[in-house]
């Protein structure tokens, strides 16, 4: 492939991506518009800046007295490891407040883990159950109180883990807007890059500055693609979610310089896919509205009755903003059908709650790409918007970086029972409620016929890959020889 180092930063991508030719386009321009922004067919340069206070700062500091000692970034401490994980959860046995754990505190930690996370009571757990109980381990991250703004669960939060927001100074092709906040973002991906300088980041511009936007955006995702070799599982995903008529985000590239003074001058940090944040400007661009309720929920039983307390609900959903008191009551209502109706009474129910057809699209989708570190398994990487004006339920996809059946967190062993019948990994009811109705069936399976003789056929994938590894070539290139020999064998299988 013939390196195109001289072309400029934005190029035009083939039909694949909806472009019917091969032009070039002109030199860059900054965005004006969030349409401009996000376009797969573009690499933005991106300058991001940090006093030496503040680059020191945005380091996420873990409990001084957790195992592995505290986190550190590229060239500072070791960072945490799955003992920093596992340590605090276990510590929540310590029954007599001893400040250790005896044997039989952590045999009954382990039953209780157990009996919690057998919920088909099997007696017997398989990697995906594990998984997803691991996982589910987050939820008890909301206890440890930090600012709603940067509040999270996930494996980074269990861990103790907070990131740090801190002023910093942005350049996006000429547009600096004033004093914006950045952090680092993530839990698995966070973990593999946590030494190195390359790691994802959320930058807010309008935190210091109320109303700032760039682009029409007030928030950007950069994505270090840590676990991509290929640098496309996000783009092409999203981009297949958005044709196959699932609210998803937009996206397009960046390649990001780092600069703090005394350490780094224009330091190539490298390539990243940029994503558009999934917020209030994100609902009333797809649902005509912001107003309605957002989740992003870490839990592997979605939609499961935890009682009348909406505190239990809180720690599993996390709200992106306050939710009203009818909103709240629409989510209990809603686990309360699935936990408990007859399958007739959900049937004829469950479309009061669940908009059909767009779930039908996104598991469809879901189903097609393989995202396994989903709503499938783990029970993450996904929003709840409730829409107030049908007051009903829409899942959003987000975080594929694991799609196209990249989930390498664990074996494999098992995932062969998946099928389209049944694609979900240990007891989640919800799903299985759901794929029992027929509406929902008839509509689940006219979605999978119609994606597989268009949007997933083999030979149109194979053009939006060539197509977008025309662009992104020369700055895989730049980041080192060994990530390009990757790619490139990515890129030919």
């Amino acid at each position: 492939m013939k390196s195109m180092m001289s072309t400029p930063w934005r190029v035009g991508l083939l039909a694949a991506l909806g472009v019917s030719g091969g032009a070039v386009a002109a030199g860059p321009q900054a965005p004006d518009s969030a349409a401009r922004l996000f376009q797969t067919n573009t690499v933005w340069n991106l300058r991001l800046s940090f006093t030496p206070e503040q680059w020191a700062a945005i380091e996420p500091a873990a409990p001084a007295n957790a195992p592995g000692g505290p986190g550190g970034g590229p060239g500072g401490p070791r960072g945490p490891g799955l003992s920093m994980f596992l340590a605090p959860a276990m510590m929540k046995g310590d029954v007599d407040r001893s400040g250790t754990l005896s044997r039989e505190e952590v045999r009954t930690l382990a039953t209780d883990w157990f009996t919690r996370w057998d919920m088909a009571q099997r007696g017997a757990l398989d990697v995906a159950q594990v998984g997803a109980g691991l996982g589910s381990l987050g939820d008890m991250a909301s206890m440890m109180e930090s600012g709603r703004e940067d509040r999270k669960g996930g494996l980074s939060a269990m861990m103790g883990l907070e990131f740090p927001s801190v002023h910093a100074a942005l350049d996006l092709e000429g547009q600096r807007p004033e004093d914006i906040a950045a952090r680092y973002k993530g839990n698995f991906t966070y973990l593999q890059s946590r030494n190195q300088l390359k790691r994802s980041l959320k930058l807010d511009l309008d935190r210091f500055v109320k109303g700032q936007r760039l682009a029409d955006e007030d928030t950007l995702n950069l994505h270090s693609n840590v676990t991509d070799a290929g640098w496309m599982n996000e783009v092409l995903s999203y981009q297949l979610y958005r044709d196959a008529g699932v609210p998803a985000s937009r996206t397009s590239y960046a390649w990001v310089t780092l600069t703090v003074p005394g350490r780094y001058d224009q330091q190539a940090v490298g390539l990243y896919s940029l994503v558009e944040d999934v917020n209030k400007d994100f609902a009333r661009a797809r649902f005509g509205t912001p107003e309605g309720a957002l989740f992003k929920p870490t839990t592997a039983s979605l939609f499961t009755d935890l009682g009348d307390d909406w505190k239990a609900y809180d720690r599993s959903y996390y709200p992106k903003d306050e939710v009203n008191a009818k909103q709240r009551a629409r989510l209990i209502a809603f686990s309360k059908l699935v936990s408990h109706a007859s399958d007739k009474d959900f049937a004829a129910q469950v479309e009061q709650y669940l908009d059909l057809d767009t779930f039908a699209r996104y598991m469809a989708a879901t189903v097609s790409l393989s995202t396994l570190d989903s709503l499938l398994v783990l029970g993450h990487n996904f929003y709840v918007y409730l829409d107030p004006r049908t007051q009903k339920f829409s899942i959003i996809p987000w975080d594929l970086d694991h799609s196209f059946g990249q989930l390498n967190m664990f074996s494999n062993k098992g995932m062969e029972t998946l099928s389209i019948d049944r694609p979900w990994q240990g007891d989640k009811r919800f799903l299985a409620r759901v794929f029992g109705v027929a509406q929902f069936q008839k509509l689940y399976r006219a979605r999978l016929r119609e994606f597989h003789q268009g949007l997933f056929q083999p030979e149109r994938l194979a053009r939006q890959v060539d197509a977008l590894a025309r662009v992104l070539r020369p700055f895989v290139e730049r980041e080192s020889v060994d990530k390009l020999a990757r790619f490139d064998r990515v890129i030919a299988g």
